[in-house]
């Protein structure tokens, strides 16, 4: 009996997928998308690249990774040297007087979005950027009978082109009417890469050239941050899976930050063409 339902289930499943031209719910796409996230704690290394009209200023990011919500970055080059630890939803810093400082994370802030190794986390992140309401990523019921299948479709999730590829488009699309672009994430259709993003403030970041680096970790090795008449790139220069111990996981921890503070150069930025451009930069994405 249950052997028949099931067949039953699976038909028309598959009848309803085809009538959509087999478009996944938003969460099985952010669920395939975490899994490429990897697992374990990271090093990451980063070159921004800041460009003006006559010169152009590089930083070097190093960062350590437990996931998109514990993370550790310093930046140094170009005359610019700042540290931050991020921790769940604040960010602690050494402003350019050498005071310490808890904040929000800035609203354009993206590197979490690489790093979370659950639907949850990128769904919240969603939520919170205005691209899907809390409703579509409720979690769904347990099928005991066919009554319980859902056979409603996803408005918030379709197919477009981005980059050359197709990708699933996370979001409520814009109308031909409207001028300024509601906010979107692009996620590739056969890999599940993000490929785009789009913030209410129209910031994009578009991410490229993916490699593999152990441990179920996919990242890409360019991105570009666009915002304005303004654009970063940002080049993976490398990327290894670091070994958990007491010493990675303290570093972490706001508690190092502050205990460390004296091995931490209090934040500092250049003079000069590309000056304010690192200096936004910073601010509103680190």
């Amino acid at each position: 009996m249950w052997l028949i339902f099931g067949c039953m289930v699976i038909a028309l499943f598959s009848m309803y997928e085809r009538a959509h031209a087999y478009i996944p719910r938003t969460k099985l796409v952010l669920e395939k998308t975490a899994k490429s996230h990897g697992k374990g704690y990271y090093s990451i290394q980063i070159e921004a690249t800041f460009r003006g009209e006559q010169s152009s200023t590089s930083v070097i990011e190093r960062w350590i990774v437990e996931n998109g919500e514990s993370m550790f970055m310093e930046a140094k080059g170009g005359g610019v040297s700042i540290a931050t630890l991020y921790k769940g939803k604040q960010k602690f810093f050494l402003d350019e007087g050498g005071a310490e400082h808890a904040a929000k994370l800035p609203s354009d802030f993206f590197e979490g979005m690489f790093h979370y190794r659950s639907w949850d986390g990128l769904g919240q992140s969603l939520v919170n950027y205005k691209i899907t309401p809390p409703k579509v990523l409720a979690r769904e019921p347990v099928v005991r009978s066919l009554k319980d299948v859902n056979f409603s479709h996803d408005p918030y999730i379709r197919l477009a082109r981005t980059g050359g590829v197709i990708a699933y488009a996370i979001g409520k699309p814009t109308p031909p009417d409207v001028t300024i672009p509601f906010p979107g994430l692009w996620v590739d259709q056969d890999r599940f890469f993000i490929r785009r993003m789009r913030f209410p403030s129209q910031v994009e970041f578009t991410a490229d050239d993916y490699g593999e680096y152990g441990q179920g970790l996919w990242y890409p090795k360019s991105r570009t941050v666009s915002w304005g008449q303004n654009s970063v790139t940002l080049r993976t220069v490398k990327v290894t899976p670091i070994v958990s111990s007491d010493e990675v996981r303290q570093k972490l921890l706001p508690s190092y930050f502050r205990s460390r503070r004296q091995d931490f150069v209090k934040s500092q930025y250049p003079q000069g063409e590309t000056a304010a451009l690192i200096r936004d930069f910073y601010s509103r994405f680190r």
